[in-house]
């Protein structure tokens, strides 16, 4: 998956959840303003809005923080192993071989990098 499509699909995600959370809200909030505040169906339906809400916006929270943990890392691991096999060349390790089979935009790089060793 190259890193344009791993954004466009992370930005998605969150935007969906976002929309779910709003949305969540706005319902609730209009079944608790068409019930009578004394009503003995009032508290349970805030509670319940409430519940809801924290859920969905825990879930969000949560989907945020391990993006925010994956998403820089899955774009910088290709550029450090790329570091990391100039170096091996660098420091005269000639069978050092580039593996970025799961990256499309490294992967024409590594075959360059690879063919230029073995000609």
């Amino acid at each position: 998956m190259n890193i344009k499509t791993k954004l466009i699909l992370c930005i998605g995600m969150l935007v969906g959840m976002i929309i779910l959370l709003v949305t969540l809200s706005v319902v609730n909030l209009q079944i608790l303003t068409a019930t009578e505040p004394d009503s003995p169906a009032a508290m349970p339906g805030l509670e319940r809005a409430l519940l809801w809400i924290s859920i969905t916006g825990g879930i969000c929270i949560l989907t945020g923080l391990c993006l925010l943990y994956w998403l820089p890392r899955s774009i910088s691991k290709p550029i450090k192993d790329l570091k990391q096999g100039i170096l091996e060349i660098a420091n005269h390790n000639y069978e050092e071989r580039l593996e970025m089979n799961n990256n499309q935009e490294f992967r024409e790089v590594a075959e360059s990098f690879n063919g230029w060793l073995n000609g």
